[in-house]
């Protein structure tokens, strides 16, 4: 008579517990479209990067010539911009950062 019952009880359990399409598909999809995304994202050319050449003193006259040459080689047609800045050079010295205006 209890292995009736114990029987009886898993059934019960079993069919209330939910089915996989009764769950919710929204979070999956959401999941999918993010992950989508960072694949487009990661085949896409950068559009910010340091210019090769590092830390320099004569980026003044420079930068912007060396941006539009790594852009071409990187396959870059936007409108560049250039940037510079002392990052972790020493006093005095300087990097290149380039960027696709948006």
């Amino acid at each position: 008579m209890l292995s009736k019952f114990f029987i009886l009880g898993l059934a019960a359990i079993g069919t209330a517990m939910p089915s996989p399409a009764d769950e919710d598909t929204t979070q999956t999809l959401e999941a999918f479209e993010s992950a989508d995304n960072l694949l487009i994202d990661a085949r896409a050319p950068p559009t910010k990067w340091e210019a090769k050449g590092g830390c320099r003193t004569d980026w003044g006259g420079n930068c912007l010539n060396q941006c539009k040459k790594e852009a071409k080689q990187k396959g870059q047609t936007c409108k560049l911009g250039t940037h510079i800045w002392k990052s972790e050079c020493w006093l005095g010295w300087c990097v290149c950062d380039c960027f696709c205006k948006r």
